[in-house]
Parts: C-alpha cells; sequence; structure tokens
C-alpha cells in the first residue's frame, strides 16, 4: 500500500508547493526520525506535524487540473520493462477550444531509464515540482 502514495519527503515538497486536497492518509513527524503513515478517509489537516500523502494519481490530476501539466508514461518491453516519461503542457483556453490559440507544448522528456514504474513516478512528481 506504502507503494500506492507519495513518499513523505515528496509528500512535504507537495504541500510547500500549496497541495491541500483531501486524502486517504497523511503523515505524522513529530520530528524527522520519527514519520508514521496513517491511513484514513478524507483527511485534510492544517496541522503542521500533519502532511498529506497523496496518491500518485491524486497529484498528477492536480498538476494537470492547476498548472496544465499532463503526463504520459512510456513502456518498452523489447528486453526487460523500461519506463520513460513525457510532460506536456496545455496552451489556451480549456473551456474554448475553438479559439485559433490553443496547443500543447512539450516540456520534458525522459529517455527508458527507469526499470520499475514506482521510480519513473518518484521522478516525474519532482521534475513537476521543479517546474512550477
Amino acid at each position: 500500500m506504502k507503494k500506492e502514495v507519495l513518499s513523505y519527503e515528496l509528500s512535504l515538497k507537495m504541500k510547500q508547493k500549496g497541495f491541500n486536497q483531501p486524502c486517504f492518509g497523511y503523515y505524522y513527524a513529530s520530528d524527522k526520525k520519527d514519520v508514521g503513515l496513517e491511513l484514513y478517509i478524507d483527511v485534510q489537516s492544517q496541522d503542521v506535524h500533519f502532511v498529506q500523502a497523496p496518491l500518485w494519481q491524486q497529484v498528477f490530476d492536480w498538476f494537470r487540473e492547476k498548472y496544465g501539466l499532463f503526463v504520459e508514461i512510456g513502456i518498452d518491453q523489447t528486453t526487460y520493462p523500461k519506463y520513460s516519461f513525457k510532460i506536456i503542457k496545455f496552451t489556451g483556453d480549456p473551456n474554448n477550444l475553438t479559439e485559433k490559440e490553443w496547443g500543447w507544448e512539450d516540456v520534458y522528456y525522459s529517455e527508458y531509464l527507469y526499470k520499475d514504474n514506482y521510480e519513473c513516478k518518484k521522478k516525474i512528481i519532482s521534475v513537476l515540482l521543479d517546474i512550477i
């Protein structure tokens, strides 16, 4: 189950960037040596010791809705599974696609470097956090 939510370090960075969505879990850290993950329903707290533990999909949705950043994950299984990703940004007004000034902009592309999906997603979130 731990691989379904962001790590404490990434969750803390998301909090610092303004992520404050209800989550199924949170990390409670009285100090950096004692961090625990608890799972509940609909956790949203302003307590300084609580850090939301969002699902990966929640974070991808947040970047898409707030910043227009979309993620594509690719897999190459020719010899063994290898993952890559691409980040693209939608430009224009998503509510008016009839306008002429809209399109897609490539923001970041990785080669097939990641041997598992979890490591790939951790890198994606790190790159997204650097972009905004």
